[in-house]
């Protein structure tokens, strides 16, 4: 075999290496960012916000309600196709509880439940409530994963989503119990849903 061959062997080798090498670690980042976006959008509560916004349009503008209480009112929004059953639950909750609770025509345990949902409000008459959040905080949230400030997702009454700091949530919760009894609701009821704002 001549130089020139061997030269030309030796850059082709290289190339198949360096285009097979290239082709690997890209295949890694895609492996890398499908993780992240279907970790994103598995609890997205911006994705649970419209599921809220379509049942109320759908509805009169009152968001879903059941008598068995606010887990089989979550349910709603899958049964009618809504939402994934993924965007009713909070960051490393698969859905199980919903799936099961589907599958043996069960009631949904509210204690079992990642986020909570504060039931019986309509569009127009849930400004400033915090109808959907976390039960418990979480590192970064979900929309911020990763980073070390635990804190709660949650959507709005007028469709909207917060991020609350831990280090802000009994205020919050505080908050919350109030605008809920000038909305009518009991301070028991209230502070049913943010048990936290309870005098200690």
């Amino acid at each position: 075999m001549t130089r020139k061959r061997k030269v030309l062997w030796t850059v082709a080798c290289l190339v198949v290496v360096a285009v097979t090498g290239f082709s690997v670690w890209l295949r890694l980042q895609e492996d890398r960012w499908l993780a992240f976006s279907l970790h994103g959008h598995q609890h997205c509560i911006k994705a649970t916000a419209i599921a809220f916004s379509s049942y109320a349009g759908d509805h009169g503008g009152k968001y879903p309600t059941h008598t068995n209480g606010w887990g089989d009112a979550l349910l709603l929004l899958v049964k009618s196709n809504y939402a994934d059953s993924s965007l009713i639950c909070g960051p490393n909750d698969d859905g199980r509880v919903f799936r099961e609770a589907l599958e043996k025509g069960t009631d949904v345990p509210e204690e079992l439940c990642s986020r909570v949902y504060v039931q019986g409000l309509s569009k127009d008459k849930a400004n400033g409530v915090l109808i959907l959040f976390d039960r418990v905080s979480f590192p970064g949230g979900d929309h911020f994963y990763g980073l070390k400030e635990p804190i709660r997702e949650g959507l709005e009454g007028d469709g909207s989503t917060s991020q609350i700091n831990d280090k802000l949530w009994l205020r919050y919760s505080r908050q919350q119990v109030t605008r809920l009894m000038e909305l009518g609701f009991s301070r028991e009821q209230a502070a049913g849903y943010f048990p936290d704002a309870k005098e200690r």
